[in-house]
């Protein structure tokens, strides 16, 4: 009888322990069953999130670039100094203060707009500020200062384009100070306010230039024109070059 009693006992505490294995390892499988939930659920998040950071980014660089293109046509045809950030923020049609979440000031998006085109064009000018080409007129330089300006130029059409009508900017100093170094102090007349003059009747064409043609072949042949008579005059055109410039 008592061995009876044993052998019952221990098939309660054997079948005791088979469902406890049983509902332990059914728990361990929902655990892990909303582990798996869970990591699904933060991944498809995480996504989400990534993709709306990413439609964010780009809607901030679409604002951005569109400040710009607005700001580059407002500084053309108003010229810098009667371009406002309110002009600017109306044609966007943004707010003003939106503006400053992309640029600190209306210099920052003029330097954004015309650092590179500076740069290249101080370069180009720079180079005919040698012996060699200082008040030198013969055709070979005026075709090779006209071929280096008609490639800054095209390149960089809108930049200088912005610097040219920016009137009373550092830039117009700049240029107006590099001209006259380069190419108007082999005027005969000393006079700087004369040879200033002459500086603004480039800089006049060099604008006209700029604003009717983009092409870098009709800009080379119109810089050839415009050098030629800085240098030489109608007469000199006539009698050195004739009437049939060569383009």
């Amino acid at each position: 009888m008592s061995g009876f009693l044993c052998v019952q006992c221990m098939y309660y505490v054997l079948n005791e322990r088979y469902y406890v294995v049983v509902a332990f390892a059914y728990i361990i499988l929902k655990l892990s069953y909303i582990y798996d939930t869970f990591i699904t659920i933060f991944w498809s998040l995480l996504d989400n999130k990534t993709a709306e950071g990413k439609e964010m980014q780009i809607k901030k660089d679409e604002i951005k670039q569109r400040i710009l293109n607005v700001s580059k046509r407002l500084f053309i045809n108003a010229g810098y100094d009667k371009t406002s950030l309110r002009m600017v923020a109306d044609k966007c049609f943004i707010s003003k203060g939106n503006i400053y979440r992309y640029f600190s000031s209306k210099e920052e998006i003029y330097e954004t707009l015309v650092g590179t085109a500076r740069l290249s064009l101080i370069e180009a000018i720079s180079r005919f500020g040698s012996s060699d080409y200082a008040g030198n007129d013969t055709a070979d330089k005026i075709e090779e200062v006209s071929k280096v300006l008609a490639r800054v130029m095209r390149e960089h059409r809108e930049g200088i384009l912005i610097m040219l009508k920016s009137v009373g900017s550092k830039d117009q100093a700049i240029l107006t100070e590099m001209m006259t170094g380069f190419f108007v102090e082999a005027c005969p007349i000393d006079d700087r306010e004369f040879k200033i003059q002459i500086v603004s009747l480039l800089i006049m064409g060099l604008k006209d230039i700029l604003i009717k043609y983009s092409e870098e072949d009709e800009m080379r042949y119109r810089l050839k024109l415009l050098i030629s008579y800085h240098y030489l005059g109608l007469n000199g055109i006539k009698e050195r070059l004739g009437f049939d410039y060569e383009r």
